[in-house]
């Protein structure tokens, strides 16, 4: 599903001593099949693009279009329950969103309010959890018996569930552990290679640079640039400007080239960075 936004604005408390612009002007297309991560200093409306997509919130100007559904400041907001379930929305801290008495009734809370027959949504809890490397046992117990990374994986699943064709991701990994951040970004990868849109609002620039087809850089509510994590990373002048970090791979990679290392091809990982140094040394040594 293609997402578009043309002129779109949104402000909180409109006609108020205290209207807040949130975002002003926002023009972007964003592929379907894409991975796209929204970055930029807090407050600058990331999160608020993401309420917008998912018809949340509707526009206090311009219009948006999700696939084939079109809104602006005056699209009722019910008309836009068929798109919610095309989108999954994970937000930050998402296993606060847990309330059921145990995991497996978790699961089936969303297939069920969309009219999933009982058995079916069973069925469905069961095969989810595979997704997100989770046994079948873990059905019966509360989401209290869980670990913090297990509660996350829980209701990512109850998002997956539903088989969403657009996944929102606001902050997915804050406050994991390594292994569980790492596992979790590989599986969203892995979603986005079957062709599922995502978008992704981060303040983790490595994953930002690892993963991303398309960068979309935000500041006060303005869209500031949108390019390739190649292009937005190269430019460090800009980065400063914007109050934002080199990703941790990239920075090294620029300080291995302060120190005569040539290291011609884009670096967005840790991986492509062990490569390039070591065509670097192959090279030498044939000399």
């Amino acid at each position: 599903m293609e997402i578009i936004f043309k002129h779109v604005a949104y402000s909180y408390q409109t006609h108020t001593p205290f209207q807040n612009n949130a975002l002003e002007d926002i023009n972007f297309e964003i592929a379907s099949g894409s991975f796209t991560s929204i970055i930029g200093s807090t407050g600058s409306g990331k999160s608020t693009v993401l309420q917008l997509i998912d018809g949340l919130i509707e526009p206090t100007g311009g219009s948006l279009a999700v696939g084939d559904y079109y809104f602006d400041q005056m699209t009722h907001l019910k008309k836009l329950k068929n798109l919610r379930q095309k989108i999954g929305f994970i937000f930050q801290f998402a296993e606060n969103q847990l309330f059921e008495e145990t995991v497996e009734k978790d699961l089936m809370f969303g297939p069920l309010n969309f009219a999933v027959d009982q058995q079916h949504a069973k069925e469905n809890a069961r095969k989810i959890l595979a997704v997100v490397d989770l046994p079948e046992s873990v059905l019966r117990l509360s989401p209290l018996d869980l670990s913090g990374g297990q509660r996350r994986r829980i209701a990512i699943a109850g998002v997956l569930i539903n088989d969403p064709q657009i996944l929102l991701l606001d902050e997915p990994t804050v406050g994991l552990d390594p292994e569980n951040h790492l596992e979790l970004m590989a599986l969203f990868k892995k979603l986005n290679q079957q062709e599922k849109t995502i978008i992704m609002v981060s303040h983790d620039m490595n994953d930002v640079a690892k993963y991303s087809d398309q960068v979309i850089v935000l500041n006060q509510g303005k869209l500031i640039k949108k390019a390739s994590p190649e292009i937005i990373f190269a430019d460090e002048p800009f980065l400063k400007s914007q109050q934002l970090a080199l990703p941790d791979t990239i920075a090294f990679a620029n300080e291995l080239k302060k120190l005569g290392l040539k290291l011609d091809e884009p670096i967005k990982d840790e991986q492509e960075l062990i490569l390039a140094i070591r065509k670097q040394f192959l090279l030498r040594k044939k000399i």
